[in-house]
């Protein structure tokens, strides 16, 4: 596999696989959005979560106070984790916001509102403090020049993905089906490396068979659970 430094290289790469076919510039890299979106709304991968961005919050606050993430760069597509002031025992769980009214008075909960950018807390604020806001960054927009998010060895995932976009795949667990047999044994392993990579980034120096026990935010190493 050639270097994949820029997105020209993964397009390069994405017309190989499909049989020397050539496409239009707009046309792949509308394929590559939608694969790079398919990729991070399937777990919170470490290269795309940004950590600690900040809002302040106000004594008095309460459910109905909302606090704008418009200003985020690079933009929110989901919260991981949301804290109050670093404080252990201050995480909240995430309530849809259609349920923030049966919330309001739990201040263990927030909502949010995508649509418009904001997010609430439950409860009412004793005091003036700071949330910690752990997201998943919304892809940008792919363009000949630009850098893929992923590390260079990882950059294929995008070609294969797409590919499998254009095959008929409908969600993430359809992507492999869609691909002939050789480009499935590629993906397959390249899928299983970035997962592993992943794991490792979020568990440290441990070797991933050694993970004791799982959260929400665990992989499974097995390309049989890995949906692909």
């Amino acid at each position: 596999m050639s270097q994949l430094s820029i997105y020209s290289d993964v397009k390069t790469f994405f017309e190989g696989i499909m049989d020397d076919a050539s496409f239009g510039e707009d046309f792949v890299y509308d394929l590559f959005a939608q694969a790079e979106m398919v990729l991070a709304m399937e777990k919170p991968w470490e290269v795309l979560t940004n950590y600690g961005t900040t809002i302040s919050y106000s004594s008095g606050d309460t459910y109905l106070t909302n606090y704008s993430f418009s200003s985020f760069s690079p933009a929110l597509l989901y919260i991981v984790s949301l804290n109050l002031d670093r404080e252990s025992a201050s995480y909240r769980d995430q309530v849809p916001m259609k349920d923030r009214y049966r919330r309001q008075d739990d201040s263990n909960f927030f909502a949010v509102d995508y649509k418009n950018s904001r997010l609430h807390l439950m409860g009412t604020r004793s005091k003036s403090g700071t949330i910690y806001t752990d997201y998943v960054q919304h892809p940008t927009y792919p363009v000949a020049s630009g850098t893929p998010p992923w590390p260079q060895a990882f950059r294929a995932i995008t070609a294969f993905v797409a590919a499998g976009i254009l095959k008929g795949a409908v969600d993430a667990d359809d992507i492999s089906a869609r691909l002939s047999p050789k480009l499935r044994e590629q993906y397959e392993a390249l899928k299983l490396a970035m997962s592993a990579w992943d794991n490792r980034l979020r568990k440290g120096n441990k070797h991933p068979i050694e993970f004791s026990g799982r959260d929400y935010r665990d992989y499974p190493l097995q390309s049989t659970d890995l949906g692909v």
